[in-house]
């Protein structure tokens, strides 16, 4: 995402609206041009396989309880991290018909959460 060249009102949004800038760079090291972004045409990230695991018993009325269960959640077993954001922000500053690039462009800031346990009871009535 990057600053709009034209259009005051996506340009009021400055280097979120869905122009980017591209080409060589200057002798400053800037663009000096911009071109639409569409929405999908950036960065990707990749694909979240997760396998999360339930288990529930019923504590038995002999032992002095009556409708209680015991259960325990286990979220992303497999402790898979795929990366689920990326920072998409392709220039950081505008200067008359220059665009700075920014050197965050592409890194990730989002994982999936890791391997948890929930533990907890229920009482049925």
């Amino acid at each position: 995402m990057g600053y709009h060249p034209t259009d005051p009102n996506a340009a009021g949004y400055n280097a979120s609206s869905f122009y980017c800038a591209y080409g060589a760079l200057n002798s400053n090291g800037n663009y000096t041009m911009t071109q639409p972004s569409p929405r999908s045409t950036g960065l990707r990230t990749q694909w979240v396989k997760q396998i999360d695991l339930s288990f529930r018993y019923r504590l038995p009325e002999s032992w002095g309880f009556k409708n209680f269960v015991l259960r325990a959640d286990a979220f992303n077993v497999f402790n898979s991290q795929p990366i689920t954001q990326r920072y998409v922000q392709h220039e950081n500053a505008k200067s008359g018909s220059e665009y700075t690039p920014d050197p965050l462009y592409g890194t990730p800031y989002g994982y999936l959460n890791p391997r948890s346990v929930r533990l907890g009871f229920d009482i049925l009535f």
